[in-house]
């Protein structure tokens, strides 16, 4: 579970009924019972009972159906009549197999914009679905029974009332920020086995530098490892050298995690020879920068 740091309720809500068909786990529970029982008290202070089963009722009958292996998103500012409910300003709903960095994820992309988050929901639910992501049940508590999957469902208002453009921007934005957790998360494993071949291989890494030296770098690659960095992404380089200077191109074979994408960082485009060779000559065998910029 996860709320926002500024404030516990929306400023402005107005709920109306609105009738959604129940669907029910093997308890008979119906959804919204299920996704209010996942919602911590803190996270819901200041709403009505009414206010949140709406939230609910909204989320379900939007995401009764959703692709296997795909999230669903939408930025909208919500009207009484279509949607139940009103709020001060704009919602950002989403429904995602449950995985890490999600809400981190969406608060940075929010942050970046320059916009603020007024009150998130975010329950885990087990629910089951066919084969075409239909919605056919929700089963209560916090273990996956058989056939059922863990799903991150996403409620969240912004201080902000965004245009009808900027909800689609926004949209854009988090749909890619959510693409990017789902590469990160899928190939953190084979990010990590990318580290296990170069400490497997100390004599190319290692090459023309002390054995002490190499040690500590096998030692600082394994403490990285152990889950004291989050690996978002991984890729190879060529480097070429042209006009007094190199440039690099990427291997696109390599791309992990984030970089699956094939965008271009730039990296190693316009650097001397000078500091290449400079490189070349270093003490250590692994060189760590910084990127100032979104990726």
């Amino acid at each position: 579970m996860s709320k926002a740091n500024k404030k516990p309720a929306p400023k402005k809500t107005t709920a109306a009924p609105k009738k959604v068909a129940k669907k029910s786990g093997k308890s008979g529970g119906s959804f919204t019972d299920v996704f209010l029982a996942h919602i911590p008290k803190d996270d819901a202070a200041g709403c009505t009972a009414a206010e949140l089963s709406v939230f609910a009722k909204s989320i379900q009958g939007w995401a009764t159906q959703r692709k296997t292996g795909a999230h669903k998103l939408r930025v909208f500012n919500p009207d009484t009549k279509r949607d139940g409910f009103r709020a001060s300003g704009t919602v950002v709903q989403v429904v995602n197999d449950d995985m890490p960095f999600i809400i981190d994820s969406i608060s940075a992309e929010l942050t970046w914009q320059g916009m603020n988050i007024d009150f998130l929901l975010h329950p885990i639910l087990n629910v089951k679905r066919d084969r075409t992501g239909k919605l056919l049940g929700i089963a209560p508590g916090h273990h996956e029974p058989d056939g059922a999957i863990m799903e991150s469902h996403v409620h969240l208002h912004l201080e902000q009332t965004l245009s009808a453009e900027a909800c689609e921007k926004l949209e854009a934005a988090l749909n890619q920020t959510l693409e990017d957790v789902r590469y990160a998360t899928r190939d953190w494993r084979q990010m990590l086995k990318k580290v296990e071949d170069v400490m497997a291989r100390p004599e190319v890494f290692g090459n023309g530098h002390s054995a002490s030296d190499v040690a500590e770098t096998q030692e600082f690659l394994q403490y990285v490892k152990g889950n004291n960095f989050t690996f978002l992404g991984y890729r190879e380089y060529r480097f070429s050298s042209r006009k007094h200077h190199t440039h690099s191109e990427f291997l696109p074979d390599s791309n992990l995690g984030i970089l699956r994408r094939g965008q271009n960082l730039g990296f190693g485009k316009g650097i001397s020879n000078a500091k290449v060779d400079a490189l070349s000559h270093t003490r250590w065998p692994v060189m760590i920068s910084k990127l100032i910029d979104q990726y």
